[in-house]
């Protein structure tokens, strides 16, 4: 192969599977599948709201969304384990 160099290090990405019409997200931290709360940023943006999500299947970057989102959402995707106990979150 002309131009090829042993040991040369690449970045890549390997589609094993293309789905059409499936509303997802980037997966948020924790996320494995299956039935999960997340916090949803209000129209305004200055709060997040917990909601129950049920997800599907499951990709190292992203997750697909069964129910509780629809397209436009936007969820926190990193930890909120801090914040367990609450139901709605106040964002700067």
């Amino acid at each position: 192969m002309t131009g090829a160099v042993a040991r040369l290090a690449i970045d890549a990405v390997v589609d094993i599977d293309k789905i059409d019409d499936v509303v997802h997200v980037g997966r948020p931290v924790h996320s494995m599948g299956g039935a999960s709360s997340v916090f949803k940023l209000t129209e305004e943006g200055g709060e997040a709201v917990r909601v129950t999500v049920k997800f599907g299947r499951v990709s190292v970057q992203n997750i697909e969304v069964v129910e509780g989102l629809k397209v436009g959402d936007r969820i926190i995707l990193s930890d909120t384990s801090a914040w367990d106990g609450a139901e709605k979150i106040r964002l700067k």
